[in-house]
């Protein structure tokens, strides 16, 4: 084997004309970018090389990591801001969605209650009214389901107030933990 001849594998940068600079990482790049002299050449070279990066990145969150960000930026300058504005209008946008979906079940709830108290005076009256003509088996079924899904209402009711009651407790210990 020559070793003159470099093999494709040890050819890991990419050479500048004008820098004599080794592009090597984003940070290369963005350096490289920071020149004012840059030629047309270096801006294929550096898009040959950011094509041929392969790199593994996990980013958590709606927007690019400050090293792409500021590619963003050195490329069309503006697009930060622009990136930025966009996220925080579909944030905006994603919380007024919400409290329509939130208002609309709360609406929802409420019409549910009330057809559920309309529909138990109808059972409550339903049973007096077959107790009096003497119907008292059909009466005591009717009245037994009616107390047994008043109580499965006012079971969830309790135990969904309780849920909250203990999660609003642990949300203000976390935050006076987080205040110290």
């Amino acid at each position: 084997m020559n070793p003159k001849k470099k093999q494709p594998h040890q050819n890991r940068g990419l050479q500048s004309n004008k820098s004599n600079q080794t592009v090597n990482s984003q940070e290369d790049i963005l350096n490289l970018l920071d020149k004012d002299d840059f030629t047309n050449d270096d801006l294929k070279k550096i898009a040959v090389k950011i094509s041929q990066q392969t790199t593994t990145t996990t980013i958590s969150g709606p927007i690019p990591d400050p090293i792409t960000f500021g590619l963003y930026e050195k490329i069309l300058p503006g697009s930060a801001k622009d990136i930025l504005d966009e996220f925080k209008e579909q944030s905006k946008h994603r919380r007024n969605i919400e409290a329509i979906v939130i208002q609309s079940r709360e609406k929802q709830s409420s019409i549910g209650q009330i057809m559920a108290f309309i529909l138990g005076l109808f059972a409550l009256f339903g049973s007096v009214y077959l107790a009096v003509i003497g119907e008292r088996t059909i009466a005591g079924m009717l009245a037994t389901t009616l107390i047994s899904l008043t109580g499965s209402y006012f079971y969830g009711v309790f135990k969904n107030n309780k849920s909250l009651k203990d999660k609003n407790i642990s949300d203000n210990k976390e935050s006076e933990g987080n205040s110290k």
